[in-house]
């Protein structure tokens, strides 16, 4: 269920490729959306997310809301849940002292070597399929709007005729369209709205079908400093996962963004 959410999380950070004149942008736009974990690590930050679970009507069956404070310590990554369903939950703040960090930091330390080379590696790996992503889809500029005192560019893409995925992770690059908004001074994408067309068939370590017009909409906002970081998500997908359908809707806002 959690790398479902997470291909559908990273979905609309897929539709940046296009034409000969704009691969290049586009291809820059990947690398600069892959560091973006790498820069949000940089602050805390507050994380609410509202996720209602559907039934076959289309009816809600279940709602799930909570709030949480994240920060970077020692370079790990914590998040500390602050809400759940709109009551105050008592944890201490994320800081170095708070015992559930000072836990977790503590067990890293006994890792070995090896194994932080391992799973360092691991995550690299999981976004190399996002290379193919400037050769995988056409994008052409459909107009233009004015964002922060600059001019951003519409780039309205499509899967290229006859590109074939490497691997399995970029085959979801064949079903979707997108339109997106980019700063092409930065190389940033600034807003993005994306469609799987047809069922997607994935195997990441379990079988799963996501489905025709799952959708995505993804913010980013430039902070004061220049840091570009992701400011709201919102998803509706279904898939069937083995022999189980799910569907969901899922709202993601990001803010009071600070270094530490």
């Amino acid at each position: 269920m959690a790398r479902l959410r997470m291909i559908a999380l990273l979905l609309p950070t897929l539709a940046y490729a296009g034409p000969d004149e704009y691969r290049d942008l586009v291809k820059q736009v990947i690398q600069n959306m892959v560091a973006t974990g790498q820069t949000m690590s940089a602050y805390s930050y507050v994380r609410k997310v509202d996720r209602k679970e559907l039934n076959s009507n289309g009816k809600v069956k279940a709602e799930v809301h909570n709030v949480t404070e994240h920060c970077t310590i020692d370079g790990v990554n914590f998040a500390i849940l602050r809400q759940r369903d709109g009551k105050p939950v008592n944890n201490p703040p994320c800081t170095k002292a708070n015992p559930t960090i000072q836990k977790k930091l503590t067990e890293l330390q006994r890792t070995s070597i090896a194994d932080r080379e391992k799973a360092r590696k691991l995550a690299a790996e999981s976004n190399d399929w996002l290379k193919e992503v400037h050769l995988a889809l056409d994008c052409s500029k459909t107009g233009e709007e004015a964002v922060g005192g600059k001019n951003a560019i519409w780039l309205s893409c499509e899967p290229h005729p006859g590109y074939s995925a490497s691997n399995m992770r970029a085959k979801m690059l064949e079903k979707i369209r997108a339109k997106l908004l980019v700063d092409p001074v930065d190389a940033q994408m600034i807003r993005t709205d994306a469609e799987i067309f047809e069922p997607i068939s994935v195997a990441w370590g379990v079988a799963a079908k996501i489905a025709q017009g799952t959708r995505f909409h993804l913010e980013r906002q430039k902070l004061p400093d220049g840091s570009w970081v992701n400011q709201s998500q919102d998803v509706s997908f279904a898939a069937r996962v083995l022999l189980k359908n799910i569907s969901q809707e899922e709202h993601t806002q990001l803010s009071d963004f600070r270094r530490p």
